[in-house]
């Protein structure tokens, strides 16, 4: 009865001292003999930090969507769209980054709003201005706009297009006066 949360523990173990492949099989064994564990979820989701410890970032974002599919706990949700949107970040792709930021933030607790919010202003200070453009274009409701509006502005005044900058943060100013 206890061999699940002793592979857990082995898992960890291994993780901590950066032996990646032996936490991988620790969570395997844990998901393939005692698929009905309540830590068959965690498994999962440490497999994909294993593979996020190592760099192995497309991996990361192959495997999430059938981690994904397989979760139903707001935790375990929150942290594999937070780690995918890393893995993107990492890969330099941060328009992908945002979306998945966008969608941790919707499983966020409180306490991990603002890491979250982090994150997502932190993928926005790196999309270009045509993905802004886009994103500002959008009905998506959950945009944060502001963030997004006022990058557009400092994306225009990198390029040199002064008249452009001044334009959105004209536009950032009105609509968000405060």
């Amino acid at each position: 009865p206890m061999a699940p949360i002793a592979l857990m523990k082995i898992g960890k173990i291994n993780s901590i001292l950066g032996n990646y492949v032996e936490s991988r099989r620790a969570y395997n064994l844990l998901i393939s003999e005692y698929p009905r564990s309540s830590f068959n979820q965690d498994a999962q989701v440490e497999i994909l930090f294993t593979f996020y410890q190592e760099g192995a970032y497309s991996a990361v974002i192959e495997q999430a969507s059938d981690v994904l599919r397989s979760l139903d706990s707001a935790p375990h949700i929150f942290r594999t769209y937070a780690m995918v949107g890393d893995a993107y970040l990492a890969l330099g792709s941060p328009a992908d980054a945002f979306k998945y930021y966008l969608e941790a933030r919707q499983m966020a607790s409180e306490l991990e709003q603002e890491a979250i919010n982090q994150k997502i202003k932190t993928s926005i200070a790196q999309l270009d201005s045509a993905t802004i453009i886009e994103l500002l274009k959008s009905w998506q409701i959950d945009l944060p706009r502001e963030y997004l509006m006022f990058q557009l502005g400092l994306n225009y005044a990198m390029e040199e297009k002064y008249d452009d900058a001044l334009t959105a943060f004209e536009n950032f100013i009105n609509q968000y006066p405060y």
